[in-house]
C-alpha cells in the first residue's frame, strides 16, 4: 500500500511539473511573439505619427535606465496609489467608455454585421444559411432580436465588460489575497476597459460575465469553511452560469475542464469527485434544457443538422494555411450534403495536409501559428471583415446616424481615427491614427504576460494556480488545433489571464506595492 502511494505521488508530481514546464514554455513563446508583434514594427515607427512615439519611448527608456533606482520607487508609489483608488480609476474607466460610445459609435464588420442585421430582420433568418452553419451563434442572435438597438447592446457590452473586471477583484481575493485583487483589476482595467472592444457586440466580450461568474462560484465551492448550503448553490450557480458561456462561445468553458482535471489529481477518493461533477452537471442542465428546448421549437432559423458546421470543420482549418478561417475551407465543408460526409472530407483533407507537413514541418506550423495567435495586444483589433462591412469602418455608421448626434462632430471624427480602420482605405489597423491605440495597447499586453510568466515560477502544487495555468494551457491547445490564428479569441480568457498575471507580480514583488497608506 505504501508503495503503491508513493507511486502516485510521484506520478502527480511529474504531472505538476509538466504542468509548469509546459505553461513556462508557452508564456515565454506568447511573451517572445508579443514583443516582435507588428505593433512595434519599424513601418509603423517611420511613419509619421509612429515616429514621435518611437522617439518619446527612447528618450523614455534612457531616461529610465539612468534612473532606474529612482524609477522602481516611483513606480511602487503610482501602483499603491492607484491601488487605493480602484473605484475612482473605475470611474474614469466608465467615463472613457461612454465618451467613445457617445462620438464614435459604429456596427463592426464580419460576423457581427450579418448576426446584427439577422437580428434586426433586415435579413431573412430563415433563408440566411449562417445561423444553420454555425449554430453556437443561436444565443448571440436572440439576445440581440431581443435588444433591438445596437446603442443599447453596446451600453449593455460595456455592463459586461466591467462587470467581468469588478468579478476579477472578488475572485482573486478569493483565491490569493487583498493584494493580488488589486493588481488584477488593475490589469483588467488596463487591457480591456480602455479599449474599444465594447464597441463590437460580440460573443468574445458577451461571455466575460458567465466565464467570470463560473470561476467565481468554482472558487466559492472550493472553500473550506463555507457552509454545505452555501458550497451546492455555489457548484450549481457554477454550473448555470457556464452553461450559458458555453452556448455563447463553446471554448470558453476550457476553465471548467482545467478546474475538474486538477480536482481528480488532488482528490484521493473518486467519489467525492464524481458527486460534485454531478452537481455542477444539474447546474448547467438548469440553462441548457429548456435552452434547448427552445431552439428546437422556435421559429426564427430552422436548424438542419446535415447542414450545422461539425467540429471536424475547425480542425481542418486550424491545419489550413494560416490555420484560420477561409472561403475554400467553408465551401468545401458546405458542399457536403450529410453531417456525415461533411466530417468523412474534413478529417480527409486533416489527414492529407498532415501528411504533406510532415513530423517536422507540422511542429513548426504550430509554432508560426501559435505566434500569429498571440501576439497582437490589441486582440487583433480590425483583423476581421472584408468588403464593404470591413471592421469598424465608417461605411457601417449609416445605422448610427439616428442614434448619437455627436457621432460626425469634429471631435468624434478626431476618435474615430484612433479606432477605426478604414481612415486611408486600406483595411487593417489602418486607421488615420489606429496605430497609436495599439502601440500602447501592445505595451499593456506585454506587462500581462510578463505577469503570467512570473506565475509559472512560484508555488509549485498549489491547486489554485494550477487550475489557472491548465485553464490557460487548455485554451491555447484548443487554438493550436483548431481554428486560430487571431488574437481575438484570446479575450474569452482573460478573467484568467488577468489573475495569473496579478498573482505573477504579488509572488515576486511581495507586499510592499499596495499595502495601505
Amino acid at each position: 500500500m505504501i508503495k503503491n502511494s508513493k507511486k502516485i505521488i510521484t506520478k502527480k508530481n511529474f504531472l505538476y511539473e509538466a504542468l509548469f514546464v509546459v505553461a513556462f514554455l508557452l508564456s515565454s513563446f506568447w511573451l517572445f511573439s508579443a514583443i516582435r508583434s507588428e505593433n512595434f514594427s519599424l513601418e509603423q515607427i517611420y511613419s509619421k505619427n509612429g515616429a514621435y512615439i518611437f522617439i518619446l519611448s527612447l528618450i523614455a527608456l534612457i531616461v529610465s535606465y539612468l534612473n532606474r533606482d529612482k524609477l522602481k520607487g516611483w513606480l511602487s508609489s503610482v501602483i499603491r496609489f492607484l491601488g487605493n483608488n480602484i473605484v475612482a480609476v473605475f470611474g474614469i474607466m466608465v467615463l472613457f467608455q461612454i465618451v467613445t460610445l457617445l462620438f464614435a459609435s459604429g456596427l463592426s464588420g464580419y460576423d457581427v454585421y450579418g448576426v446584427y442585421h439577422a437580428a434586426m430582420g433586415d435579413i431573412n433568418s430563415q433563408k440566411w444559411t449562417y445561423l444553420q452553419n454555425y449554430p453556437n451563434n443561436f444565443l448571440l442572435f436572440l439576445f440581440m432580436r431581443v435588444v433591438h438597438s445596437l446603442t443599447l447592446l453596446q451600453i449593455l457590452n460595456i455592463i459586461a465588460i466591467d462587470f467581468s473586471i469588478a468579478m476579477s477583484y472578488f475572485t482573486a481575493k478569493h483565491l490569493f489575497d487583498k493584494q493580488t485583487a488589486r493588481y488584477s483589476i488593475l490589469l483588467f482595467i488596463a487591457t480591456l476597459g480602455f479599449s474599444p472592444w465594447f464597441l463590437n457586440t460580440y460573443s468574445d466580450t458577451f461571455v466575460l460575465p458567465f466565464v467570470s461568474l463560473g470561476i467565481f462560484f468554482l472558487t466559492q465551492w472550493s472553500q473550506d469553511n463555507i457552509s454545505a448550503h452555501y458550497r451546492l448553490i455555489s457548484l450549481l450557480s457554477a454550473g448555470f452560469f457556464s452553461s450559458i458561456a458555453y452556448y455563447l462561445k463553446p471554448s470558453a468553458i476550457i476553465f471548467v475542464i482545467a478546474y475538474f482535471l486538477i480536482s481528480m489529481l488532488k482528490l484521493r477518493k473518486l467519489k467525492p469527485f464524481f458527486i460534485s461533477f454531478l452537481v455542477f452537471i444539474i447546474g448547467a442542465l438548469v440553462f441548457a434544457m429548456p435552452f434547448t428546448l427552445y431552439k428546437n421549437n422556435q421559429n426564427y432559423v430552422q436548424f438542419d443538422k446535415n447542414k450545422a458546421f461539425p467540429m471536424t470543420h475547425f480542425l481542418m482549418l486550424g491545419i489550413s494555411k494560416n490555420g484560420m478561417y477561409n472561403v475554400p475551407d467553408v465551401r468545401l465543408t458546405r458542399s457536403a450534403k450529410t453531417a456525415k460526409e461533411k466530417k468523412e472530407v474534413n478529417i480527409e483533407v486533416f489527414k492529407q495536409r498532415l501528411k504533406e507537413l510532415g513530423t517536422l514541418g507540422y511542429v513548426k506550423f504550430l509554432y508560426g501559428k501559435y505566434c500569429k495567435t498571440v501576439r497582437d495586444g490589441a486582440y487583433a483589433w480590425g483583423a476581421d471583415g472584408a468588403g464593404k462591412t470591413g471592421f469598424l469602418v465608417t461605411p457601417n455608421l449609416n445605422p448610427s446616424e439616428k442614434l448619437s448626434p455627436f457621432i460626425h462632430s469634429n471631435f468624434g471624427k478626431f476618435l474615430r481615427s484612433f479606432i477605426y480602420t478604414d481612415s486611408n482605405g486600406k483595411g487593417y489597423a489602418n486607421g488615420k491614427n489606429t496605430f497609436f491605440y495599439r502601440f500602447f495597447a501592445q505595451i499593456i499586453y506585454i506587462i500581462m504576460i510578463f505577469g503570467i510568466l512570473l506565475s509559472t515560477l512560484k508555488s509549485k502544487y498549489d491547486f489554485k494556480v494550477m487550475w489557472l495555468l491548465l485553464s490557460m494551457i487548455g485554451l491555447m491547445l484548443f487554438l493550436l488545433l483548431f481554428e486560430g490564428g487571431r488574437s481575438r479569441y484570446l479575450i474569452q480568457a482573460l478573467p484568467v489571464f488577468v489573475i495569473l498575471a496579478a498573482y505573477g507580480y504579488h509572488s515576486k514583488f511581495a507586499s510592499q506595492d499596495l499595502k495601505n497608506g
